[in-house]
């Protein structure tokens, strides 16, 4: 994920929200059925229950962090609710698949990922506004003095 995850703990309220989404070709509702197997792992990015310091209780909220990772297990449509359902597993650094993910992005790029080789992976994946972004937030941290970035 590259932003917050707010959840629930009851599907019922989490369909009040997909629900919400007004549904087009271009825009689907989606539900996200998140499994967590272990929940004191030391290889995931934290989460917490913070429903007990939340304005709105009745969510039961799990907030995820920025970065959480999460393996695809299924996708199906729900013709009743009219919504996909995606199911969603927790998983870590440790994971082998996403550590096979790591080793080949390092392969791509040797040196640690900057600005640029972000830049460049969501160019690659078709995400050229973002990959305008990063590399714009990547030339505004550039002194004056710096050496001259050629644009991918």
């Amino acid at each position: 994920m590259n932003s917050f995850l707010s959840t629930s703990k009851f599907k019922d309220v989490a369909l009040i929200f997909a629900k919400c989404v007004p549904i087009s070709e271009q825009l689907q509702a989606v539900l996200f059925d998140i499994y967590i197997e272990n929940t004191k792992r030391y290889d995931t990015k934290p989460f917490a229950d913070v429903t007990n310091v939340s304005y709105f209780k009745d969510e039961d909220e799990i907030l995820f962090d920025l970065g959480t990772v999460f393996r695809i297990i299924d996708i199906e449509y729900d013709l009743h609710e009219k919504i996909w359902n995606i199911k969603l597993k927790l998983i870590g650094k440790n994971d082998n698949k996403l550590r096979n993910v790591y080793v080949s992005i390092k392969r791509l790029f040797p040196k640690a990922t900057t600005f640029i080789s972000l830049g460049v992976i969501l160019r690659d994946m078709g995400e050229y506004d973002k990959a305008e972004k990063y590399n714009l937030e990547y030339l505004n941290t550039l002194n004056d003095d710096s050496e001259h970035i050629s644009p991918i």
